[in-house]
């Protein structure tokens, strides 16, 4: 087999968008999917852009990839486990970043051009346009599968990307809700599910605690103010951080019996900042403390 010159920038890769294509070039283009479902698939890095190789060396464009994959499958009886699956292991080989905007054009393409009128941004300072559902669509029309895999997106725009993504989110997860409102409350109750139970919620003599992952939130009740128990809240604070699935950025709501805070000039008086003004009491805390502060 011969393949053609490639005609990505600078030669580094193939394209594989035209209607044109040479069959051989999207031949390879399927294997290097088969190969990142596989484990077989390299990543280089060593110019821009990125590109991913299958493992006969044949070059291409991680989002690129991701389209062709996501363009294939069914719309009606959409496999969301094996889409997310496919979406995990290529974040894990390029980074979210690579594939932030190809799921959002699906998305966007797949959901909310096809459940929703799409409105006019009002002002320049909206994100997203007013979306309501369409007055003929009907529930057995709506493919529960697929708004799974959105809110799966929507998710990962908390969890993998920068601060401001949580707008993506909160979008997302606002067109689900329009439709099917359960499974968004499921989210706000329980996160995505990828994080242990022991982890979502915590229960003991001295605290209750709970983390959701989709939302990127951290909720502790104190119940006492001693040095044991705010040992075992700083142990829960450091055992979510370590989730791979929990959210780089994130708040704290922390609730406790001594209404002190950190005498620091300008720093609001809020339940994280009463936190570690009542932890940081304890000597034998300060390893602890450090701890989070690594993390």
């Amino acid at each position: 087999m011969s393949l053609p010159k490639r005609d990505g920038v600078n030669g580094r890769y193939y394209l594989i968008h035209r209607l044109d294509t040479d069959p051989e070039v999207l031949a390879e283009a399927d294997l290097c999917i088969q190969d990142i479902l596989l484990g077989t698939a390299r990543e280089n890095h060593s110019a821009y852009p990125m590109v991913v190789r299958n493992h006969k060396g044949t070059p291409f464009i991680p989002s690129h990839l991701l389209e062709r994959y996501l363009s294939g499958l069914p719309l009606k009886g959409f496999p969301y486990e094996d889409a997310v699956a496919f979406c995990d292991t290529m974040r894990r080989l390029v980074g979210w970043e690579e594939i932030r905007f190809e799921l959002e054009k699906y998305i966007e393409k797949q959901v909310q051009e096809r459940y929703f009128i799409v409105g006019e941004r009002e002002d320049g300072f909206t994100v997203f346009p007013p979306c309501t559902v369409c007055p003929e669509l009907r529930s057995e029309d709506v493919d529960d599968n697929m708004l799974r895999f959105a809110c799966y997106v929507a998710v990962c725009h908390t969890v993998y990307g920068q601060s401001f993504e949580s707008l993506t989110t909160e979008h997302i997860l606002g067109l689900v809700s329009q439709i099917r409102p359960d499974m968004v409350k499921d989210l706000k109750a329980n996160g995505s599910g990828k994080l242990p139970p022991e982890i979502r919620k915590r229960k003991t003599e001295r605290m209750t605690a709970s983390a959701n992952d989709a939302f990127a939130t951290i909720r502790i009740t104190a119940k006492e103010d001693t040095q044991e128990c705010y040992e075992k809240v700083l142990d829960y604070l450091c055992e979510v951080l370590e989730q791979e699935a929990f959210p780089d950025s994130y708040s704290v709501e922390f609730r406790g019996v001594e209404k002190i805070y950190l005498p620091i000039p300008g720093l609001p008086k809020k339940g994280i900042n009463q936190l570690f003004a009542c932890a940081v009491r304890y000597p034998k805390l300060h390893t602890k403390i450090e701890r989070y502060a690594r993390l």
